[in-house]
């Protein structure tokens, strides 16, 4: 998928893949996300920018990116941020988001 205009990240058009994911949800409510030239972090902050429920971020995936979902929440809970690091899920924390930074 092509976007038109340019990214204030990347200074050019993003390109987005979107996988829609069934695992554990209906269709159309998770997917995995991830924005070519952008990076980790600013993919995240991208994410937080619209209204997901849950926003995982993936840094050792040969591609790293983000899961997001529709999940329902009255209010903030910690585990709807994580990162997983080392096959461990970690609630994302500012230590956390430190560690992806490097």
């Amino acid at each position: 998928m092509r976007l038109k205009g340019e990214s204030p990240i990347v200074g050019k058009p993003p390109r987005l893949i979107i996988l829609l994911q069934g695992f554990r949800y209906y269709p159309g409510q998770a997917c995995k996300l991830l924005i070519v030239g952008v990076s980790l972090v600013n993919q995240y902050l991208l994410a937080e920018r619209f209204n997901f429920g849950g926003i995982g971020i993936y840094p050792e995936w040969s591609s790293p990116g983000l899961h997001c979902d529709v999940r329902h929440k009255d209010h903030e809970e910690p585990q709807d941020r994580w990162v997983r690091i080392k096959g461990q899920y970690r609630v994302l924390t500012e230590a956390t988001l430190r560690k992806i930074i490097g």
